[in-house]
């Protein structure tokens, strides 16, 4: 910072000696500044680091929030990803840019800008730094306004859009001749030497209609990268265009295999129209196209009347076009051409702004580009779409098919069972059939628990609201795993706050298929003491119930590693002892799937050695007629003539012995017809 009216170390060291803390880190916070723009982070860095013990001095000025700009500004550079200190300098620039948007709202942006480029966003890093860009220049931060672009350009650059970039960068490079800063200047021009010259009689009228141009035509950028459905960009691109080219028409042609064609066009004052079914594109001249999208060399006529090369097309002669501009852009193997003319004014379009028109020309080709692979995604995910709906239709009729055709040998062997056990066999054949029972039970358990995830999975499961008493609903429970419990000596309790409202509306199978899941588990894995189960809640406002379901037992306990991995399905990993009692390691997984339609969420609280609880909220509707229950009568023993149609042979003989009684006779059939 020395020069010919600053000596930088007698100032710091007189700073030093009368305590001038603002002073000094002014000092180190404008070299930081300095190092920055020429690009040498470690030393704008240890700048940085040299505020850090003055940096209070900055607090409630100014500074202070150009020290979060540029410190922000500096990490990134050479970060690789976004820091937890770029993020709250981020948060702080958010909030000064709302309460002072005139000094702060161009930096914010700048920062997003940077931030989204670490994350790999470069199109919404594009639209930060257009905004700032515009926001810069109408507050006045000309320098800050240079640096925008310059950022905007090396942007360009890690997006291999060279061109795009150094248009980008020549403007940086005048604003920053216009700010005064010859040695940027000559900096940027030794790194990008395809910038070519400053021109020696640029001035800030020309440097600032230029700017305008540039605003404009970012804004017609701007526009562009937000349309990603090819139909939408071109109508947008197209509207854009002409309203700010000061065309009568404008049409954009693409190239594909070397054939150009019109697809979307529109004149003043009428609606951008697209090439398909119905629409007859404009007449056009075909000679000015086909020269512009061999060459890609812009072509700009004045007056079509005293055009020699392109005067003569059939085109003119109809039509009374003083001013033409045509311009194209290749990407990819296709071409994109932008036809404009003005049938009102010769000269119409402006020499200088054939570069910038060119630089949205080739953000148009490289949008098209995106749009058409979108496109492609888009139809690829549409397809993948349709072949999982029917391969979850197959599923689902598969699930139906097999359910059906398991069950009905399973329900055989089971009623086969009963119908042995009744028949008082002798041990050891009683013994057997036990364990046949036994067996069939888990096979069944097993085949529930396949099917219903399945449901689950294909979002097939729909819950059935009716009232229900819930202690009917815990009776169940107790009266399904008390035998289990008493087998294992072990003591099962049930606990119902009596401020529970006995009726209620929700899905009561379900909610005794969670319970007992969650309770069987417990049972499964205790070896000795209790297992309770306990409801506890009270009405609401509303006509609501708020209950709480705890399952809890003096088990083996769960580490801690493991209770994450509880309810994903399959997970078997609670104390290998689980293998030996078999399961799918599906139960949990379905209860909480259950529980997240009730919109609840199951949660477990356990420490090996010291048992686990399990619990979950619901919130239930109120049975409106809460009364006395009606219960049926008992019935007196059936006696009559029942009839039993069923087309397989085993289930049928399994129902008619179920059913035979002393004064009960069952006739079969094995079709309606019989």
């Amino acid at each position: 910072l020395s020069g010919p009216h600053f000596k930088e170390e007698e100032a710091l060291t007189l700073y030093t000696q009368v305590g001038g803390a603002f002073a000094i880190a002014s000092l180190h916070l404008y070299k930081a500044i300095l190092h920055y723009m020429w690009g040498n982070y470690p030393s704008a860095v240890e700048q940085l680091q040299a505020i850090a013990p003055v940096a209070r001095a900055f607090t409630a000025t100014y500074h202070q929030g150009l020290l979060a700009f540029y410190s922000a500004l500096i990490e990134m550079a050479t970060a690789v990803e976004v820091s937890p200190t770029v993020e709250t300098a981020l948060q702080r620039m958010r909030v000064w840019a709302e309460s002072c948007p005139a000094s702060y709202e161009h930096k914010r942006l700048l920062l997003e800008g940077e931030a989204a480029r670490l994350r790999g966003d470069f199109l919404a890093a594009r639209r930060f730094l257009r905004a700032a860009i515009r926001n810069a220049a109408n507050q006045s931060f000309l320098h800050e306004e240079a640096l925008g672009w310059e950022l905007l350009g090396r942007n360009f650059i890690l997006g291999d859009e060279r061109e795009t970039a150094i248009t980008a960068l020549r403007q940086a490079r005048q604003l920053y001749a216009l700010w005064g800063a010859q040695a940027k200047v000559r900096q940027l021009e030794h790194e990008f030497p395809d910038l070519g010259a400053a021109s020696p009689d640029t001035t800030s009228s020309g440097t600032l209609r230029g700017s305008l141009d540039f605003s404009t035509l970012m804004k017609i950028n701007e526009a562009i990268s937000s349309e990603i459905h090819r139909e939408g960009l071109l109508r947008t691109a197209t509207a854009a265009l002409l309203e700010n080219a000061g065309a009568t028409l404008a049409t954009l042609l693409v190239a594909n295999d070397h054939v150009l064609k019109a697809e979307s066009w529109v004149k003043v004052g009428a609606q951008v129209e697209l090439a398909g079914v119905g629409s007859v594109p404009p007449e056009l001249p075909w000679s000015i196209l086909s020269y512009v999208s061999r060459t890609l060399s812009p072509v700009v006529i004045d007056r079509i009347d005293r055009d020699t090369r392109f005067g003569q097309d059939s085109y003119f002669e109809k039509n009374q076009v003083p001013s033409v501009l045509c311009l194209a852009a290749a990407r990819h193997g296709q071409t994109v051409c932008l036809y404009l003319e003005n049938n009102l004014t010769p000269a119409a379009f402006d020499r200088s702004r054939v570069s910038l028109m060119e630089m949205v020309l080739g953000q148009l080709a490289v949008s098209l580009e995106n749009a058409r692979l979108y496109g492609q995604l888009e139809s690829v995910v549409e397809r993948r779409t349709q072949e999982l709906e029917r391969a979850l239709e197959a599923r689902s009729t598969f699930l139906a098919s097999m359910s059906h055709e398991i069950r009905n040998p399973l329900n055989a062997i089971v009623g086969l069972a009963e119908l042995c056990v009744r028949s008082h066999v002798s041990p050891p054949v009683s013994d057997y059939l036990a364990q046949l029972q036994s067996s069939t039970s888990v096979l069944q358990l097993l085949l529930d628990d396949i099917l219903d995830f399945s449901r689950l999975e294909a979002d097939m499961v729909t819950l059935v609201l009716e009232p229900f008493e819930l202690v009917e609903t815990l009776g169940r429970v107790r009266d399904v795993l008390k035998e289990v419990a008493r087998r294992k000596r072990l003591e099962f309790k049930i606990e119902l706050d009596p401020n529970v409202p006995p009726r209620l509306v929700g899905d009561a199978g379900r909610l005794s298929q969670i319970l007992l899941n969650l309770t069987g588990n417990a049972i499964k894995f205790t070896s000795r003491g209790q297992v309770l189960l306990r409801v506890t809640g009270s009405a609401l406002e509303g006509g609501q119930a708020h209950l709480k379901f705890e399952v809890e037992d003096t088990g083996i306990g769960i580490p801690v590693q493991e209770q994450n991995k509880l309810f994903d399905a399959f997970y078997q990993g609670i104390a290998s002892g689980k293998a030996r009692q078999g399961g799918t390691g599906l139960g949990l997984a379905i209860c909480q799937r259950l529980a997240t339609l009730m919109d609840s969420r199951i949660q477990v609280h356990s420490q090996p050695g010291q048992g686990s609880r399990f619990f979950f909220e619901l919130d239930l509707p109120l049975d409106s007629e809460v009364g006395q229950v009606l219960r049926p009568e008992p019935q007196a023993e059936l006696q009559g003539c029942i009839l039993v149609v069923e087309d397989d042979p085993t289930n049928r003989l399994v129902v008619t012995k179920l059913l035979e009684g002393p004064r009960l006779k069952v006739v079969e059939a094995d079709s309606g017809e019989s």
